[in-house]
This record gives structure tokens, C-alpha cells and sequence, in this order.
């Protein structure tokens, strides 16, 4: 992996989970057609709890399934 993406991407997680407002976690994975190239959780589980967030924790998408499968359908063509 390129590591000026993985700081860049670091830094992007770090600034969501602390700047203000923020997100109280993030998880964040990317690949490519050879497979995933990263992969990593910032922040907490819960506002107000330290449980840190991590790459397996567990949560609802709602409506966002919609938009993913969107655009996984499209990285399928061509």
C-alpha cells in the first residue's frame, strides 16, 4: 500500500472523529481489484464511552444499503 495514502487516510479518520462537530467513530475500508488495501476504526463506539470503535464493531446502515449497493453494481461494469 502506498503509505501517502494510508497517512492521508489516517489523517482524514482523525480530524472526522475529533474535530467539531464530529463523528464519534468511523470504520473505513478500501480496496482494489486485488483485494483490500486498508483498513481502520477511529473514535469510540458511543458518545461518552471509551469503547474504542474497531474494524469489526457492529451497526445499523439503514437506508445507506441502498447507495453501497449502488455503487458496488456500478464498479461491476465494464
Amino acid at each position: 500500500m502506498d503509505v501517502r495514502f494510508q497517512s492521508a487516510a489516517d489523517a482524514i479518520l482523525r480530524q472526522v472523529t475529533t474535530s467539531n462537530p464530529c463523528a464519534p467513530g468511523v470504520v473505513a475500508i478500501a480496496g482494489n481489484r486485488a483485494g483490500e488495501i486498508y483498513q481502520r476504526a477511529a473514535g469510540v463506539r458511543r458518545i461518552g464511552e471509551d469503547a474504542p470503535m474497531t474494524t469489526d464493531s457492529v451497526f445499523a446502515l439503514f437506508s445507506l444499503t441502498k447507495a453501497i449497493t449502488a455503487t458496488a453494481a456500478a464498479g461491476m461494469e465494464g
